[in-house]
């Protein structure tokens, strides 16, 4: 399969696309505390910037199927991901919280499990899933050791949002070592997975033998340390002569 190379952007709008991405997940946070239902940024904020997102960037067919790449990545990652999680949930005895996600995107936590379990996992491997994948995406760094990374730094914000609203551990699970084993092994599974298959079929800024891109950090820091000092500067440049 040929790889799709992602023309060069500049760090502020790789920064949007992420943030936008992310929306789906970050918008499970305060549902669960109980400040803005769930439906309601879905319906007001995440799908409409998404579809924004998506629009802007099928005026550049090189980007229109980075994107679709990565959420597909992402969404095969969250099926391996899901493998692994499963058959640890079975096995410790606990409860599948996938469903209370689609009881929160329809408002009533009471619904019964056969009617919104579909919409939390759709939810789950597009949202989440896919919406990760594109974040990752925009890092400029692939492979299965920056993946496993990537998957560790999302499974920390898991934990903190478990320690942080008891209403997470009773919709999702509680919080125990064998939780905390159980969710990190398949993040990192996702992390790697993902990491994995896109590095095989997305490439992003020079052409091969010009240089690798800088990730995105790394590309802030470089660029804000390169700005020249006022201090440093001639004084005929000071005066504009």
């Amino acid at each position: 399969m040929t790889m799709v190379r992602l023309p060069d952007c500049p760090p502020w709008r790789r920064l949007l696309v992420a943030a936008t991405a992310v929306l789906p997940i970050a918008a499970l946070v305060p549902a669960i505390a109980g400040w803005v239902p769930l439906w309601l940024t879905t319906a007001g904020v995440t799908v409409p910037a998404w579809l924004a997102l998506f629009a802007l960037a099928s005026r550049d067919p090189a980007w229109r199927r980075g994107l679709v790449l990565a959420v597909l990545c992402g969404m095969a990652a969250c099926l391996v991901y899901d493998g692994v999680r499963l058959a640890l949930t079975a096995a410790g005895g606990l409860q599948d919280g996938i469903p209370n996600i689609g009881r929160m995107l329809v408002g009533d936590l009471g619904a019964p499990t056969a009617e919104v379990a579909a919409l939390g996992y759709y939810y789950r491997y597009v949202g989440d899933g896919g919406g990760l994948a594109l974040a990752f995406l925009m890092g400029r760094r692939y492979g299965v050791r920056a993946g496993m990374a990537f998957g560790a730094v999302v499974c920390v914000g898991l934990w903190a949002t478990l320690a942080l609203f008891p209403m997470a551990r009773a919709l999702l699970f509680p919080l125990t070592p064998y939780a905390l084993a159980m969710t990190l092994a398949g993040h990192l599974v996702y992390g790697g997975v993902l990491g994995w298959l896109l590095g095989r079929v997305v490439a992003c800024g020079p052409e091969a033998g010009h240089g690798a891109p800088e990730p995105l950090v790394t590309l802030v820091v470089r660029e804000t340390a390169e700005l020249p000092a006022i201090q440093d500067r001639p004084p005929h440049v000071l005066q504009g002569s």
